[in-house]
């Protein structure tokens, strides 16, 4: 079946570059044809092990380079809007974008046959001890009680308006930790109940045992931090990993309810973010005031997914820029969790000076960087593909925890890890950096300090 699956895609893109050549978009069509010869060697790629890797990456190049040049050529739209240099290097884009991702396939193939299969079954644990977990959930929530400022950054459901403006991202050192802590507290409470829940489960498998478990899954990705739809994703597929673990026999029917949750959830996030949703009182008045046609596909597409004109536009960063060995290891140590602290940060992200140079003073966010990019900025056109190559290892890592390990707790923390790395795959290394190391380094500690606390307490109950 996925024989037959590849060669259906790659007749396919190869119909399409067919007519893309009569219409005379032929770099468009080596996009498609980079795909087509991608897909080919993905038949080579046939271990388990980095299954969810390959899949995602092997999605992404569906996506980026077959859909939206597919879309560009539909539409007459190879440009961003909003995005007012750099189409000029649309073909560099479009060939890096190609380069990149053959690369990154042969990478795919060489690590499936090095890295040994083993996917664990039955006998999870707890890691670390309820004493330290219950507490600290009842404290967390207190805290968030008495910070208005943190209350005013969540929503339950669908993101609150009211017509005031967006939610604030750019908050204090102290609340952004404490938003960490409260996501902690919820995965801590989903795992203690799925936990309990699995002990008996394994004796009696009986459907009444997944409902609490079901619960607190929609408990977690319904509480909304911020605005980031990419969180609820990360969350939602880390409650689907631990609950098709844990509860064989009727994951399905948790799996299906986030699935329809989660994908409901993030659609009221995207109406709210691209139509314009909070400069209005409500939902309803923002719909009946926009149109979901004000949406632009192919700029979103190009944006959210690094495009041929959003990798293209780099180049002409790199003339109003200077690039270095030096700027890249200081933005590295900056987003380094407890060594950042020692680091000079008085200068601009990389990102932050592209986002400069298309909105000026205004902001600087809005336009990523894609891994091909940031790669061409400091590794140059021979070395850039270092980056995907490096974003592969990353979230094959994070795979391999979570089918290694029998610990609840790292397995529902793998997962997250692993969902921001696999959506950051085609995208700079500095965000998964700053995310990995300062989740790790906050979940890590309270972790460690709960397993600490296990491994004395089984201590004394031996001795006595």
């Amino acid at each position: 079946m996925k024989k037959i699956a590849i060669l259906l895609n790659i007749l396919g893109c190869f119909l399409i570059v067919y007519f893309l050549l009569i219409y005379n978009l032929s770099y468009l069509s080596l996009a498609l044809t980079y795909f087509a010869c991608s897909n080919l060697l993905f038949i080579f790629i046939n271990n388990s092990q980095i299954k969810y890797t390959s899949i995602i990456y092997n999605l992404y190049g569906l996506l980026r380079l077959f859909i939206i040049p597919l879309l560009m050529s539909i539409k007459n739209d190879n440009v961003i809007d909003n995005l007012p240099f750099g189409w000029e290097y649309f073909n560099t884009g479009v060939s890096l974008i190609c380069i990149e991702y053959f690369i990154g396939t042969l990478f795919l193939i060489f690590l499936s046959r090095y890295v040994k299969p083993k996917d664990r079954h039955g006998d999870f644990q707890l890691m670390g001890s309820k004493i330290v977990y219950i507490p600290f959930i009842i404290i967390i929530i207190i805290i968030s009680i008495l910070f208005p400022e943190v209350r005013q950054t969540m929503s339950f459901l669908i993101l609150k308006t009211d017509g005031t403006g967006r939610i604030v991202e750019d908050t204090p050192a102290l609340i952004t930790l404490i938003r960490f802590f409260i996501q902690l507290a919820l995965l801590l409470i989903f795992v203690i109940v799925s936990y309990n829940s699995y002990r008996k489960y394994r004796v009696n498998p009986s459907v009444s045992y997944i409902l609490l478990p079901a619960l607190t899954a929609l408990l977690n990705i319904s509480v909304i931090i911020g605005e980031r739809r990419s969180i609820q994703l990360y969350l939602a597929f880390s409650v689907l990993i631990v609950s098709t673990k844990l509860f064989v026999k009727h994951s399905k029917q948790i799996n299906i309810l986030i699935i329809i949750s989660v994908v409901t959830i993030i659609l009221f996030m995207t109406l709210y973010k691209e139509l314009y949703i909070f400069k209005y009182g409500s939902y309803s008045e923002a719909l009946n005031n926009t149109s979901v046609k004000d949406i632009k596909l192919v700029d979103q597409l190009q944006s959210y997914f690094y495009g041929p004109h959003n990798v293209g536009s780099i180049i002409v960063y790199l003339k109003f820029y200077s690039a270095s060995f030096s700027i890249f290891i200081n933005e590295v140590f900056r987003n380094f969790f407890l060594i950042n602290f020692l680091v000079d940060d008085s200068g601009l992200l990389t990102s932050q000076k592209f986002n400069y140079l298309v909105y000026g003073n205004k902001q600087l966010t809005g336009h990523l960087i894609s891994s091909a990019s940031y790669g061409y900025v400091y590794f140059g056109k021979v070395l850039f593909p270092i980056v995907i190559i490096f974003n592969i290892l990353v979230t094959i890592t994070f795979e391999q925890l979570i089918k290694k390990t029998k610990s609840i707790e790292v397995i529902f923390i793998s997962a997250y890890l692993f969902a921001r790395c696999a959506q950051n795959i085609f995208g700079s290394p500095i965000p998964i950096i700053n995310f990995t190391t300062m989740t790790v380094g906050v979940y890590g500690t309270i972790i460690a300090i709960a397993f600490v606390v296990k491994k004395l307490t089984e201590g004394v109950r031996l001795n006595d």
